[in-house]
């Protein structure tokens, strides 16, 4: 279960709640819109991967899962994955263009399945991973179609005519689930791979997909007017988002991306940062206490992290009045500490708690998130499904890298 702690502001939120159940139409008729498939899957008949999709990725013997993409194609699979216990070492590259070959290099005596996936097929990173990795299993008698799975949505693409020519297994997402949209499908099958429990991942964004419908007053809905209130009426500039566990952080990084490339556009959005804690208290603090007035914060915590108790051994140590507390309770009584001070100092916050870290609670988080984000966007008139920034970017690296062949 999750609990959401939204300031909420129902005057502000009934002058827009006319256009908030225009959207909410809209967002649910995926009949007009290519880039709606996710909004409905979790209800959908094939909100898990087809039997026989699922029966080729078991077949794979592997005791390393090498997961290659960048951006919406990975940061799904690595906020779930990097939180939850696995059976299996999971590896992530391609998401520079640096130590790839040094990661390879530590796989010689494993039994690695590469899972390369770009939604468009052509994306520049996993591609030029892609061929070290072919290099790599070719030199240390590996056969290509044995160790590498391929995931994208565009037929036309390189990375999908690659898979034919090499007889790999593909899947195929739908073309209608945007990239950084797509944590409920797309991510199903790294999900399998790294033994997580994917029916309950899929229940929770079922769950999800229910109670944010039936009523236009829903904590998402309330969670998207927020971030627009902060933006708009009180200028804040600058997102937080705090997590108080590693575990988080990935979720956190991936919610940066999802806000990031959809909203920020048009000179319009805030920037999203991530804060660790109590790391980040050590730093950033100090700013959002006496800097400038530009910051607003989302508290994603969880009381599943460490039930272990302290003890000190050393009754002058500083640390002892934490003496015989959990590591829970520290982390709590740290996590209320800093939300006082926020108070104190008057940063906008919200609160989102999971009262446990699981399969369940993750799937209707990413759905909460997704469907806040698209309408925040369009609340503010902002195409959520566009990145023409981002697309800038690949085109003059591209040129580029034609001209450094002349």
């Amino acid at each position: 279960m999750i609990t959401f702690d939204i300031d909420k502001n129902s005057i502000y939120f009934k002058t827009l709640l006319k256009k908030i159940k225009k959207i909410h139409l809209f967002l649910h008729n995926d009949d007009e819109n290519k880039n709606l498939g996710w909004v409905t899957h979790p209800v959908s008949t094939n909100s898990v991967l087809d039997k026989l999709v699922v029966a080729r990725i078991k077949k794979f013997k592997y005791d390393t899962l090498v997961l290659v993409g960048v951006g919406g194609s990975i940061n799904a699979s690595r906020a779930i994955i990097s939180a939850l216990p696995t059976k299996i070492n999971v590896i992530y590259i391609g998401e520079n263009f640096e130590n790839i070959n040094s990661i390879l290099d530590t796989l010689k005596t494993k039994k690695p399945l590469f899972h390369i996936m770009s939604s468009s097929g052509n994306t520049l990173e996993p591609l030029i991973a892609l061929h070290q990795i072919e290099k790599f299993l070719t030199s240390n008698q590996m056969k290509i179609n044995e160790h590498m799975l391929i995931s994208t949505s565009n037929m036309q693409g390189y990375l999908y005519k690659y898979g034919v020519k090499h007889k790999i297994n593909i899947i195929t997402y739908p073309n209608n689930y945007p990239g950084r949209f797509s944590a409920i499908f797309n991510h199903l099958s790294n999900i399998i791979l790294a033994k997580l429990d994917v029916n309950s991942f899929i229940q929770g964004a079922k769950d999800a997909y229910f109670e944010l419908y039936k009523d236009l007053d829903n904590p998402c809905y309330h969670f998207a007017v927020n971030r627009i209130f902060n933006q708009t009426k009180k200028k804040k500039k600058i997102e937080l988002i705090s997590v108080f566990a590693d575990q988080l952080k990935g979720i956190a990084e991936w919610y940066c991306q999802l806000i990031s490339e959809s909203e920020g556009k048009d000179n319009k959005g805030a920037f999203p940062v991530v804060m660790k804690m109590s790391k980040d208290l050590h730093s950033y603090e100090q700013f959002l206490q006496q800097g400038a007035d530009i910051c607003y914060e989302q508290f994603i915590l969880t009381k599943d992290v460490d039930s272990s108790k302290y003890i000190c051994p050393d009754k002058d140590c500083p640390s002892a009045q934490f003496s015989s507390m959990t590591f829970d309770e520290i982390n709590s009584t740290c996590f209320s500490s800093v939300k006082a001070a926020h108070d104190k100092n008057k940063i906008p916050n919200n609160i989102i708690l999971l009262d446990k870290l699981d399969e369940y609670n993750f799937g209707y988080l990413f759905y909460f998130f997704e469907k806040a984000c698209a309408m925040s966007c369009m609340l503010k008139n902002i195409d959520p499904f566009s990145q023409p920034g981002v697309d800038d970017y690949k085109n003059n690296m591209k040129i580029k890298l034609s001209q450094n062949k002349k």
